[in-house]
């Protein structure tokens, strides 16, 4: 089960205000704290809106997950595909779906589809299908990735969910009619996974323009033909131009197979090298912070302590740099665990002929400063597990 850490300090939002009632009566100056990072009020355009935004996100935004659910049927043969086993990403909420897919009673298999390599999306869900599956739950995994077995399995009546994927219809994709039978929700306020990505991409923008006071030269990481960092980009671009002082000074982006065999951390070398302007580095995932060396970059070009890092999901690699000041400064965490939870639940939904509603996954900014645990990844507040299985009539 999950254990609930420490409630989040009140202390950012004590002194934004503080700093409101300041200025208010026209006293000159102050300073809120901000990831390890100390910036003047007022000191550049919108200021305190950044520091407003700032302080709310260190109050995290995951609410409860649903308090009911339909009777979910039993001894199914549950098949999750994992976007690609290698990256922790993918991983660790396809370990989520099948704790909470064998909690339920189903029989839970894993196939890996390893990025697409060699058709690894469309292999993997042939695998499900010619072993009988009464569900396939995607994580990771867009219609357009696996057309062909999903058009299959459509035929063959066989519910597809996904957990992070979007659907052919999608207007990303523009590839047609959908295939999935349902798509997980995450907040109330941002249910589909476009808009929940595009907050969470601004959320991570204005820690940068924060940290940077109002400075941001940015090179951003980006794996290409992943649909929702797309959105996640989006998020973070279009935050970031609301800062007059900010830009992004260059782009560091590969495909997939660049994360296992070295290339990418040529490419982001590479990069970083050419743009000595740069002191901020935007990466859509923590796995890619890892993958594409951005720590050890940053270590060999002695520029460790003036460049500052986000990341995203907070694994236990990755909060070990934030602890260590090795390479990354802050991250934009939601407990992945919960997504394959989550994915699982709208499975439950989908099958007894409801319709998927919001689970209540979230995020929290996270730095050296706020919210870090002393040890290992992010934990999530909320005990979502209890809260399933008591949804579920599941007995601990």
């Amino acid at each position: 089960m999950q254990e609930s850490i420490k409630k989040w300090w009140p202390r950012s939002l004590v002194a934004g205000a503080a700093l409101a009632l300041m200025l208010a009566a026209g006293c000159s100056s102050s300073s809120s704290s901000t990831g390890g990072t100390t910036t003047s009020a007022g000191s550049f355009p919108g200021a305190h809106t950044f520091a407003a935004k700032v302080a709310a996100a260190y109050k995290g935004n995951s609410v409860a997950p649903p308090t009911t659910a339909p009777k979910a049927a039993k001894g199914l043969n549950a098949w999750i595909v994992s976007c690609g086993q290698y990256a922790l990403g993918c991983s660790v909420p396809v370990a989520g779906a099948k704790a909470a897919a064998t909690a339920l009673g189903w029989h839970a298999h894993v196939a890996d589809g390893d990025f697409g390599i060699d058709d690894g999306y469309n292999a993997a869900i042939r695998q499900a299908l010619a072993a009988h599956a009464n569900v396939i739950m995607l994580v990771g995994v867009d219609c357009t990735d696996a057309k062909a077995a999903l058009t299959e399995a459509k035929a063959a009546k066989v519910p597809v969910i996904v957990a992070q994927g979007f659907d052919c219809n999608n207007p990303a994709l523009h590839a047609g009619a959908p295939l999935f039978s349902g798509v997980e929700e995450f907040l109330p306020s941002d249910p589909t996974l476009a808009q929940w990505e595009e907050g969470l991409g601004a959320t991570k923008a204005d820690w940068l323009i924060e940290a940077t006071h109002g400075k941001a030269q940015v090179i951003t990481v980006e794996v290409e033909g992943v649909t929702d960092y797309t959105y996640q980009n989006k998020g973070f671009t279009d935050e970031l131009a609301k800062c007059a002082g900010c830009k992004v000074v260059a782009t560091a982006s590969g495909v997939a197979n660049d994360l296992t065999d070295g290339t990418f951390k040529q490419i982001f070398s590479s990069v970083l090298t050419s743009h000595p302007e740069a002191n901020a580095v935007y990466v859509d995932g923590d796995s890619t912070v890892i993958d594409a060396g951005v720590p050890q970059a940053l270590q060999s070009a002695g520029r460790s302590t003036s460049v500052k890092v986000i990341g995203t999901e907070g694994f236990d690699a990755n909060l070990d740099l934030i602890r260590q000041g090795r390479g990354q400064n802050a991250a934009v965490p939601y407990d992945a665990t919960w997504m394959g939870w989550g994915l699982v639940d709208t499975a439950v939904r989908v099958l007894a002929g409801d319709k998927p509603v919001p689970e209540g996954m979230g995020w929290t900014l996270l730095d050296a400063d706020h919210n870090l645990p002393k040890s290992g990844g992010f934990v999530e507040r909320i005990d979502f597990e209890a809260d399933y299985l008591k949804a579920w009539g599941v007995s601990k």
